[in-house]
């Protein structure tokens, strides 16, 4: 525009009408550019309470934010602490250390190396292993067709797209070095179509700001000491009389509950030893977990709601305005009627909309009863807001 605006001087300089006529209908027509690119000022400023919301700019994926970082870097700790400690343990029984270093400095390195590198490698072959034991389904062509319009829209290649017969009400996004998954179930179609957009975006959301894959990334260690802590509180759980439904948790099966036919002082003893193993990692875990994986879900509801309260079509859930909130929480609440569902696996339940796991799962993982009504309250706040703007 200043380019456009320095000719139009100088040709009224020269005296030349015709050249200033078409500068300035230049001039006009880009401010009417400029002017239709702004994004409306109403409802933006204004996150969800508790949460920056800072929108990633469209068109390519962003940096994950410091928070997703040092969560994942935490759990990655697990991996190079399982590995290290037996690597210093052998090095010093075995009485050699690599030249030019010590045994701590070795054993750290070799931590880094075979533990983070193993994890990064193992997580994604984990959920490919997941995934394909899930019944196929048909599939919805309408909502195939809306992933893929969404993805081309934030200019993000479009992912591969599993739709899976089961009954849990969630939506997945495995993102990995090889290749980028949605898993949709078909429990998904119950939705309307404000609520199914509200999901895909969110879904989206995660895969465009990296949280789903550094949750891909640190899946393993998660996995591993999460499936520790649950053995351990198996085996030290003492019971006289079956429960209602005494079922394992879903880490360890599906299957109900054996009789023990060893004394349950000797299962006792072997729970709490392994529980007091693994309170450190555990300690670990739990905070990680909770920042990158609740963090990152929680990131997304805010940008999605932001979005939906700036009036961009289709972001926010097909609408453009604060309806698409409430299709938000509307699929949070549909996919909380559900939670509990034992034909999820674990292994895809951090990557989705809500986690699915059993009660006794939830706890060990460190995660609040109240995780799932914060998430509600703040996007019921904001929709009440963008309704009444």
């Amino acid at each position: 525009m200043s380019g456009d605006a320095d000719g139009a001087a100088a040709d009224r300089e020269s005296g030349d009408a015709e050249a200033v006529s078409n500068a300035d209908g230049d001039a006009g027509a880009a401010a009417d550019v400029d002017t239709n690119d702004e994004t409306p000022t109403e409802g933006t400023t204004e996150p969800v309470a508790g949460d920056t919301g800072s929108r990633p700019s469209e068109g390519a994926r962003t940096r994950p934010s410091a928070s997703a970082v040092a969560a994942a870097g935490l759990l990655a700790t697990i991996p190079v602490a399982l590995v290290a400690l037996p690597v210093a343990g052998l090095l010093r029984l075995a009485g050699t250390t690599p030249a030019g270093s010590g045994i701590a400095p070795a054993a750290v390195l070799t931590g880094i190396v075979v533990g983070i590198g193993g994890s990064y490698a193992v997580g994604p072959v984990l959920v490919r292993r997941s995934i394909r034991n899930l019944p196929d389904d048909a599939g919805f062509e309408a909502i195939e067709d809306r992933i893929v319009e969404r993805s081309t829209a934030r200019n993000l290649d479009p992912p591969e797209i599993r739709f899976v017969d089961v009954d849990a009400a969630t939506i997945a996004v495995v993102d990995s070095l090889s290749e980028t998954t949605i898993v949709v179930p078909t429990r998904i179609e119950e939705l309307d179509d404000d609520a199914q957009a509200a999901v895909i975006e969110h879904a989206l959301t995660r895969l465009e700001t990296r949280n789903a894959a550094l949750v891909t990334a640190v899946l393993a260690p998660a996995l591993l000491v999460e499936a520790w802590t649950l053995l351990g509180l198996e085996l030290a759980r003492r019971r006289e009389e079956p429960e209602e439904d005494d079922r394992l948790p879903q880490m360890l099966g599906a299957g109900d509950r054996e009789e023990r036919e060893v004394p349950w002082v000797v299962f006792a003893a072997a729970g709490v030893l392994l529980l007091v193993a693994v309170v450190p990692l555990w300690l670990v875990f739990a905070v990680g977990d909770r920042l990158l994986v609740g963090g990152g879900r929680r990131r997304a509801d805010t940008l999605v709601a932001n979005d939906s309260g700036a009036g961009k079509p289709g972001r926010g859930g097909g609408t453009g305005t604060a309806g698409g909130t409430g299709a938000l929480a509307d699929a949070l609440t549909f996919a909380r009627d559900a939670r509990g569902a034992r034909d999820w696996p674990p292994t895809l339940d951090r990557l989705s909309l809500l986690g699915m796991a059993d009660p006794v799962t939830q706890r060990v993982r460190g995660t609040s009863r109240l995780e799932l009504r914060v998430r509600l309250a703040r996007l019921r706040v904001r929709e009440n807001r963008d309704g009444s703007e």
